[in-house]
C-alpha cells in the first residue's frame, strides 16, 4: 500500500487585527487550506468570510466633579457635554449651561475644566468619566449614564454623559443645580447649604466595575470658641482689601448679585437680587470672592477676644474639628486664588 503525504498550509486573512483595531471596526476573517489530494494533485479551499465586531479591552472606571473655568486655568481642554436627563422615562436634553457669572457655555465646543469640590447652589455641577470600555464605536460618540443624589434632600438624578471627542473613551456632561426642595426627576439637583452631592457609576457591562465622587454645595464656614470648640454667634465678620483696608467686593451664589462684605456669624445675609443666607450658630460664609489679597477683620461679642492666641494643632483636637484653618483664621493677609470662595474657620479666644 502506498503511503501518502498531505501537506497542509493555512493562512487567516484578516482586516485589521483584534488586538489593535479600534472598537466598533467590523474584522474581516477568511481562512484558506492549501494540500495534495491522495491523487498527488494540488487543491485549495476557502472558507466563507466571517465579520466581527472589535471590543474595548475591559478597563477600570473613575469619576469626578469638575468646573468649567477660564481660558488658561483648567487641567482638562475638552468639549464637557452635551447632557441629557432621564424624565419621565425619556431622556431630554439640557439647555447649555449657564456658568457663576452669568456667562452661557456651549459644551459641544472644547472648554477648560478642573476638578472641583465645592459648589455654590445654582450653578451647573459638571461631570467627567473616564472607562475606554465604554468607547463601543469609534466613529460615534457613545455615551454613559450616572446618577447625582442628594442625599439630604432625596434628591436624585440621572444624566447621560457624552464621550468628549470619537474613540476618546472619556465622558462629560452636567446638570443644574438649587438651593429648594427635592423634585426627583425634574432634572435639576436641589438641596440646602453646607451639604454633599455625590455621582456613581456602575459600568453596564461590568457590575465590579464602579466608581463615586462627593463634593459639598453652600460649604458654611464656623466661628468656634479656642478652648471648647464651642459655636460663637453674634461674631461680625468682614472682608477686607489687604492693601487697602477698604471692603472687599463679594458676590452671591450666583457671582452676579452684590453680597455684603460683612456679616455676623450665626444670623443671616440677603444679596442684591433679593437671595436670603440664613446661618446656623456659629456658621457664616462668602459665596463668591474674586481673586485677590485679602484680610478678615473679626469683632467677637465682648466675651471673647480675636485674633486668637490658640495653637492650630491643639485646635484640631477640640469638638467640631477637623477644622479649616489658614493664616486668614488669625488675622493674616491671604491671597484667594482659583476656588469660588474662601473656606477659613475662625477660633476666638475667651
Amino acid at each position: 500500500m502506498r503511503a501518502v503525504f498531505c501537506g497542509i498550509f493555512a493562512s487567516i486573512l484578516m482586516v485589521g487585527s483584534a488586538v489593535a483595531a479600534s472598537p466598533g471596526a467590523i474584522i474581516a476573517n477568511q481562512a484558506s487550506l492549501e494540500y495534495q489530494d491522495l491523487a498527488g494533485q494540488p487543491a485549495f479551499v476557502v472558507s466563507n468570510q466571517v465579520f466581527v465586531i472589535a471590543a474595548a479591552l475591559p478597563s477600570t472606571s473613575s469619576i469626578e466633579f469638575t468646573r468649567v473655568l477660564p481660558a488658561g486655568s483648567g487641567t482638562y481642554q475638552e468639549t464637557v457635554g452635551p447632557s441629557a436627563c432621564l424624565q419621565g422615562g425619556l431622556y431630554v436634553n439640557l439647555a447649555n449651561p449657564t456658568l457663576i457669572g452669568g456667562s452661557v457655555i456651549d459644551p459641544t465646543l472644547v472648554q477648560e475644566a478642573d476638578v472641583a469640590s465645592v459648589y455654590n447652589l445654582g450653578e451647573p455641577l459638571f461631570v467627567r468619566l473616564d472607562d475606554s470600555d465604554q468607547n463601543l464605536d469609534f466613529q460615534l460618540l457613545d455615551t454613559v449614564d450616572v446618577s447625582i443624589i442628594h442625599d439630604a434632600s432625596g434628591d436624585t438624578e440621572i444624566i447621560r454623559l457624552t464621550e468628549t471627542g470619537l474613540d476618546t473613551g472619556i465622558f462629560a456632561g452636567y446638570i443644574p443645580s438649587a438651593r429648594a426642595t427635592a423634585n426627583p426627576g425634574d432634572c435639576i439637583l436641589q438641596g440646602a447649604m453646607n451639604s454633599d452631592v455625590r455621582v456613581t457609576y456602575t459600568d453596564p457591562s461590568d457590575p465590579t466595575d464602579s466608581a463615586q465622587d462627593v463634593a459639598r454645595v453652600d460649604p458654611l464656614n464656623r466661628v468656634f470658641e479656642s478652648v471648647t470648640g464651642v459655636s460663637v454667634s453674634g461674631t461680625q465678620i468682614e472682608l477686607v482689601f489687604s492693601a487697602t483696608g477698604l471692603p472687599a467686593v463679594v458676590y452671591g451664589n450666583d457671582g452676579v448679585s452684590q453680597f455684603p462684605s460683612s456679616i455676623t456669624s450665626g444670623g443671616s445675609a440677603t444679596d442684591s437680587s433679593g437671595t436670603s443666607y440664613v446661618f446656623g450658630p456659629g456658621e457664616f460664609r462668602f459665596p463668591v470672592v474674586p481673586d485677590g489679597d485679602y484680610r478678615l477683620v473679626v469683632l467677637p461679642p465682648p466675651a471673647f477676644s480675636a485674633p486668637s492666641s490658640a495653637d492650630p494643632n491643639d485646635l484640631q483636637n477640640l469638638p467640631g474639628a477637623p477644622y479649616s484653618l489658614g493664616s486668614a483664621s488669625f488675622g493674616t493677609a491671604f491671597t484667594k486664588s482659583g476656588e469660588i470662595s474662601i473656606g477659613f474657620d475662625i477660633p476666638v479666644d475667651p
